[in-house]
């Protein structure tokens, strides 16, 4: 809603922040947060994004994926 309706990146930013709290891997909200990081041009905060998520994940096809979007 933030950010179809609303055009607000950082309400959406904060929704998404406030459901990958509760539920880490929720990959909606995962791939969603890559997207608006992405799209909003925030490209520090995408990289410690992805650099966490690869740290902590047990699947190396899924961590290649996310080094190559590094």
């Amino acid at each position: 809603v933030y950010l179809s309706k609303l055009d607000n990146t950082s309400s959406a930013l904060e929704t998404i922040d406030t459901i990958l709290e509760e539920d880490p891997e929720h990959s909606s909200a995962r791939e969603l947060k890559i997207k608006v990081l992405t799209d909003s041009q925030q490209w520090s905060i995408l990289v410690d994004y992805l650099e966490d998520n690869m740290l902590r994940e047990n699947d190396s096809e899924k961590r290649s994926s996310l080094r190559q979007q590094i």
